[in-house]
């Protein structure tokens, strides 16, 4: 009997484990083997594994998006500044075009003459001369304070030639601001503008020459 009863006696002495992402489960000696315990446990690991799968895939995307952002940004900048300077180039061609016509160094001409016999007051019978230049020169100062022209182009001869053209109608300009204020404003910028980088291009030319003394 007793051999008997060891026979009908279910053998579970094999010691059964489940792994849970590294939560272990171990049924005890005698515990009975649940099968739909086990398929749920086995279902719920692949569904975080296919969670973890979904958030390394989210974060991937992320990156790629970033990177993807930053190479747009940086050609989209390098577009705008290509095409900012070849405006520029644009704008500085009509600008020599206007200044080069013959009408225009023509009175240039004669308003300095009158600057280099010391008649820097301008008499009324020039007041049609001054303003055709005084309005050129302004438009195009305007320009530079707005960065559509740039403002290296006076930093050699055409500024030292914006300055001498601005003393000779100074007196000129002094004149229609009893009227106008704001007359040749931007004219004015420009030539303080010439001015100062002048003076700052001479106090740095004599401070090399000191330093190689």
């Amino acid at each position: 009997m007793a051999v008997a009863g060891k026979r009908n006696q279910s053998d579970t002495s094999a010691q059964i484990k489940c792994i849970e992402l590294g939560n272990f489960i171990a049924l005890s000696r005698w515990d009975v083997v649940n099968k739909r315990m086990l398929s749920e446990i086995h279902a719920s690991c692949i569904l975080k594994e296919k969670k973890m799968d979904f958030k390394e895939i989210q974060i991937i995307v992320s990156i790629l998006t970033a990177i993807t952002t930053s190479i747009l940004s940086f050609f989209g900048y390098l577009i705008s500044k290509w095409n900012k300077k070849k405006t520029q180039l644009d704008v500085i061609k009509e600008y020599y075009k206007e200044g080069d016509s013959k009408e225009l160094v023509q009175i240039r001409k004669n308003l300095l003459n009158l600057y280099d016999n010391n008649n820097a007051i301008l008499s009324n019978e020039f007041d049609e001369d001054a303003a055709f230049v005084c309005n050129f020169f302004n438009k195009w100062s305007m320009m530079v304070r707005y960065g559509n022209l740039p403002f290296y182009i006076f930093k050699g001869a055409s500024g030292h030639g914006v300055r001498k053209i601005y003393n000779v109608l100074k007196r000129y300009i002094e004149k229609r601001r009893k009227d106008n204020p704001l007359y040749a404003n931007d004219f004015e910028y420009l030539y303080n503008k010439i001015k100062n980088y002048n003076q700052k291009r001479s106090k740095r030319k004599w401070y090399f020459l000191w330093l190689k003394q």
